[in-house]
């Protein structure tokens, strides 16, 4: 039986293309290490980290008072970034894009950025900055002028440790599926005995050592290359993502330990779009932002940097 064959012809002129359902954009590092340090907010300059050690508050027994062990109190100061976003889209830029389906008619609207582009570049705009400030917390390094952004804005927690005789250091080396375990243990032993079973305690890790990880635990497993992907941990520690770590580093430290200094109690996400038709003139419409930054910790010697 003959069949009849029919044959559509596509349009593959540009005259009038097809939208895609929504805006794409390229992946973004996730920031979610940051969110889990202890928040100090409200602040505008500086901020204090309180500091108490108790001393030797057993004695023997006696007949007299005699007053010991109250130990030392203290601060430390830390000094806030300031770091702005300042964006700008032409009205014209706009117009000779895909945007342009959805701008207002006429051609001197003040307010000319589609609400569902304004959606976008709010969301995504809080996700890079959510992005780049995670690379800002560890890596960050202010005498580093020339390095790669963000780096030179603010100082990171890398930084800090590497200048604090009082972290314990841990030599690094590249850190394989072959060597991982053995290099986490490393790690894992030289954590002070105050907090190496704190409910608190976390080891942060990069990339690629936390898919080096991965791998050799399911190595020493086939059923693991097909079983529901586990939270990490090791030996009862848990092991979080830092994606702002370069890759071959580790840090373990309490949460209660280390401190994310802002002026806003929410997320990174304060923007503001500022039409300028009726303001400057200009066919702009400008986006920015203000942030107050710093990353800190209390106490060194309870901090082990793999570096």
């Amino acid at each position: 039986m003959s069949k009849n064959l029919k044959f559509a012809l596509l349009n593959t002129s540009t005259t009038n293309p097809v939208d895609s359902a929504q805006i794409y954009h390229s992946a973004l590092i996730k920031g979610g290490s940051k969110s889990l340090f202890t928040a100090i907010v409200d602040a505008k300059d500086k901020a204090r980290i309180r500091k108490h050690d108790f001393g030797d508050v057993l004695q023997a027994d006696g007949c007299t008072f005699s007053p010991s062990g109250e130990g030392a109190l203290s601060e430390k100061l830390v000094d806030l970034c300031t770091i702005k976003v300042n964006l700008e889209f032409c009205q014209s830029t706009l117009e000779s894009s895909f945007v342009s389906n959805s701008m207002r008619s006429g051609a001197n609207a003040a307010d000319f950025l589609p609400a569902d582009f304004q959606a976008y570049v709010v969301d995504q705009l809080a996700k890079k900055m959510d992005a780049d400030f995670e690379k800002l917390v560890w890596q960050g390094d202010v005498s580093n002028t020339g390095g790669t952004y963000p780096i030179p804005l603010c100082e990171g927690l890398i930084g800090q440790f590497a200048a604090d005789g009082a972290v314990v250091d841990v030599t690094a080396t590249t850190v394989t599926s072959a060597n991982v375990i053995a290099e986490i243990a490393k790690v894992y032993d030289a954590i002070p005995e105050e907090v190496k079973f704190s409910p608190e305690l976390r080891i942060f890790v990069s990339t690629n050592i936390l898919a080096a990880y991965k791998q050799a635990v399911a190595a020493a497993s086939s059923e693991a290359f097909y079983t529901k992907d586990a939270e990490p941990t090791f030996l009862g520690v848990p092991l979080v993502l830092a994606q702002g770590l370069p890759n071959n580093r580790m840090v373990a430290a309490e949460l209660t330990n280390l401190f994310l200094v802002t002026d806003l109690v929410s997320d990174y996400d304060d923007i503001k779009l500022l039409p300028q038709g009726d303001v400057t003139g200009d066919d702009t419409i400008r986006v920015k932002g203000r942030v107050k930054f710093a990353v800190s910790y209390a106490f060194g010697g309870e901090v082990v940097l793999y570096a």
